[in-house]
């Protein structure tokens, strides 16, 4: 009798475990399907063992673009850009050795691709292993802090152009004196006066780069007045013509009734050389490139880089190319100070900087759009 009452107690604790452990399972299911129903955050649980998205909350469907029913028929691959060897191997580690972070790229259903932070990390679900995630957004994030960077970066080089320009252009103003008393020494038919030419004109470019650096940095002495964006470009196209050569077509399409700016005429005239040599480099087989001027009265479309502040209503002097165009790899470093595709000897890397420190100290903005095959296209 003693051993039966024993062993009926035994059987009665252990029907009373495992209740409670089934009600407790309970409790975590439902637990995490209300914080998956109605969590803000974007949540996917995903199986660790082929990628397939088991789950996602409300709010990922709406990120991604897909209907919740489509995102459960998905696997994580078809969001992450990371190759499926990586991504695979990435989820068989944390599901082995717990939670982790992470910063990759997804997809969203229109192709836009998004930066995004994922915390993820095994769970017990029903019995069952699986990858609980939270995706964050971070484009914004790290677009401002590459902002951030870049505008640390200027102003590192403004300060050091700005410390230097000044005993920098008396060494070359005593440099350029002495080579003109030289040069005055020396009889036409002296072979000696054709180095001394080649000492001004590096004497000459020096000094050219040194204005660039001070533009690059934002510490050239501006000189605004009141101007026709149009008159000015008339004024420049012949030189502009010749400096885009023959193999090059020009065409301007200037607004009639072009609204005045305010600006240094002389600092417009170097962004609008700088544009257009860029512009016939990018095509050295021939192409065109077209100016263009026109009244922006509403807020303008996004475009690949954008820099400054928005002014609308405002002017665009737009400086589009039908060349090679550029790579997003290429297109994240074009304002980067000394960074350039040309070959060594060929380019300071200064001309979009140049261009981007006098578009900025003169109040506007500078946008780039442009992709491999499609040519480029600025609007100032």
């Amino acid at each position: 009798l003693a051993g039966n009452v024993a062993h009926g107690l035994t059987t009665l604790r252990a029907r009373a475990e495992h209740e409670a452990m089934r009600r407790s399972l309970q409790e975590s299911e439902d637990r995490y399907s209300a914080l998956l129903e109605h969590g803000s955050a974007m949540m996917l649980v995903i199986d660790p063992a082929g990628g397939r998205i088991l789950d996602a909350n409300p709010a990922a469907a709406t990120f991604y673009g897909y209907p919740r029913e489509e995102l459960r028929a998905m696997t994580i691959g078809d969001l992450n850009v990371l190759p499926p060897a990586e991504l695979s191997a990435l989820m068989v580690h944390t599901a082995q050795e717990g939670r982790r972070q992470f910063r990759f790229q997804h997809r969203l259903a229109d192709g836009t691709l998004r930066d995004v932070e994922v915390q993820t990390g095994p769970v017990e679900i029903g019995g069952r292993s699986v990858l609980y995630t939270i995706v964050r957004d971070v484009t914004t994030e790290l677009s401002l802090q590459e902002q951030l960077l870049q505008a640390q970066k200027m102003e590192a080089v403004g300060r050091l152009a700005g410390g230097i320009a000044h005993d920098f252009n008396n060494l070359l103003t005593a440099i350029a004196g002495y080579n003109d008393l030289l040069l005055d020494s020396f009889a036409e038919n002296d072979a000696r006066r054709q180095d001394a030419l080649q000492v001004r004109r590096a004497t000459e470019r020096a000094a050219n780069l040194t204005r660039q650096l001070l533009a690059v940095g934002r510490r050239q002495v501006m000189q605004p007045r009141v101007l026709d964006l149009n008159d000015l470009v008339r004024r420049l196209e012949g030189l502009l013509g010749r400096l885009a050569g023959e193999h090059i077509t020009l065409e301007l399409a200037l607004a009639a009734d072009l609204w005045p700016v305010e600006a240094d005429p002389g600092q417009l005239e170097q962004v609008l050389i700088n544009l257009v040599v860029n512009a016939r480099d990018a095509m050295p087989m021939g192409g065109t490139v077209v100016i263009e001027t026109a009244n922006v009265a509403q807020p303008l479309e996004p475009a690949a880089v954008v820099t400054g502040p928005v002014p609308v209503p405002g002017v665009r002097l737009t400086v589009a190319d039908t060349g090679a165009g550029m790579s997003p790899d290429t297109l994240s470093r074009i304002f980067d100070p000394f960074f350039t595709t040309k070959p060594v000897g060929q380019g300071t890397g200064l001309g979009l900087p140049t261009a981007q420190g006098i578009v900025q100290q003169s109040r506007g903005e500078l946008r780039v759009s442009s992709a491999p095959g499609a040519g480029t296209r600025i609007d100032v």
